[in-house]
């Protein structure tokens, strides 16, 4: 039975019980009201406030035994326009457009200091004359811990930035010399100097050239994060990007005597779009991965096919040592190399984070199954 129903057989049946249970009722509604947590207010078509629960007047800090002024002195936005000519010249929110509406909005205290707010209004009709009932929540805390958000987001994108452009300045910087050791290094390569001397200048090339290798990593992630990659697809033969990157790890490869296993005959014809050059990159990554991490004398499966949905799948297995399910998730955050204090790895640890930021930029996927001691499982997926 709704309050009106009870209401109504009350009034029709006015014994003595029956007063008492109206009483009830009344205690009942009120304690209800008075005990909301949020702000109940009621008022008529002028903005007149009938009733006001404790939770408004906490709001608008309205003592107890103060008659609360007009509604829109306490949320000036609404406006009680009179007519249509009215309406038009109204400021604030005309009351019918609020009806049934969650709204925000600053309010005003008592004394005058602002609340945030957020309410809604509902329309009644009593004995044939419209009343409102407004009810109301302080969002005050809400908003200002909102904007403190929206100001750490900005000042972590700011520093996001800043590092970027760091990182990129830093990369550039370093390459201007490192360029012309390493020129200089290939000048004395073409003379004999000796067995000694070439050894030497053998071992400053590769250094050098594995550093320009680390510098052009950290370049490259700090053009992705900034959203300046360079990427332009084209069709090509997918075997002949994958070959081309294993000859590029081919002496890594004969080093530690891996094997390579191939599953390519069912490919042999595929054309993919895509960057040629950031498609060689990621397979370059993955599988000095896989020769890195790899044992002496292990193996390497390469597998590539076409899926049922015309999308491309490509596997590369290792035989090394493998990541604990608890590392899983760090595999792809830049610069966490995990067993770095246990083994000893070389690299940034920005090469995984690179893989999965070029594949995203294709539309695909990469994902990592691995069990420790088994070795490691990596699988791209590319769209057709």
């Amino acid at each position: 039975m709704t309050y009106q129903e009870d209401f109504s057989t009350l009034y029709e049946n006015p014994s003595h019980d029956r007063t008492r249970e109206l009483e009830k009722s009344l205690q009942r509604l009120s304690a209800i009201i008075n005990n909301s947590v949020a702000g109940i207010i009621s008022f008529d078509r002028q903005g007149t406030i009938k009733t006001i629960n404790h939770a408004a007047r906490d709001i608008f800090n309205i003592p107890v035994d103060s008659t609360p002024r007009k509604i829109h002195a306490y949320i000036p936005q609404i406006c009680f326009p009179a007519n249509e000519a009215a309406r038009k010249l109204c400021t604030g929110i005309p009351l019918e457009d609020t009806l049934g509406e969650r709204t925000e909005g600053s309010a005003l205290c008592e004394q005058g200091n602002q609340v945030m707010i957020e309410y809604s209004i509902s329309r009644i009709e009593i004995d044939g004359d419209d009343e409102f009932t407004a009810i109301i929540s302080d969002i005050s805390e809400r908003k200002i811990a909102e904007a403190d958000l929206i100001e750490a987001r900005y000042i972590a994108e700011e520093a996001s930035r800043a590092k970027s452009e760091f990182l990129s300045n830093m990369s550039h910087e370093l390459r201007t010399p490192l360029n012309a050791i390493l020129g200089f290094s290939q000048l004395l390569q073409m003379h004999d100097l000796g067995e000694n001397n070439n050894a030497n200048v053998k071992e400053i090339l590769q250094a050098g050239r594995h550093l320009l290798s680390l510098i052009n990593q950290v370049l490259d992630l700090s053009r992705i994060e900034s959203g300046r990659v360079d990427y332009y697809p084209q069709e090509v033969k997918l075997i002949q990007l994958i070959m081309e990157a294993v000859s590029l790890v081919k002496n890594i490869v004969d080093e530690k005597q891996i094997i390579i296993d191939y599953a390519l005959d069912d490919c042999s014809e595929l054309m993919i779009k895509t960057d040629p050059t950031r498609f060689k990159q990621i397979m370059l990554n993955l599988l000095s991965n896989a020769v890195k991490y790899n044992k002496h004398q292990g193996r390497i499966s390469l597998k590539v096919e076409q899926l049922e949905n015309k999308n491309i799948s490509i596997q590369i297995e290792d035989t090394g040592r493998g990541i604990a399910q608890g590392h899983l998730d760090r595999i792809f955050q830049p610069f966490d190399r995990l067993d770095s204090s246990t083994y000893v790895v070389e690299g940034t640890g920005i090469g995984l984070t690179i893989c999965r930021h070029l594949v995203q930029i294709m539309g695909g996927t990469i994902h990592v199954e691995s069990e420790p001691g088994k070795g490691s499982c990596f699988t791209v997926t590319l769209p057709g």
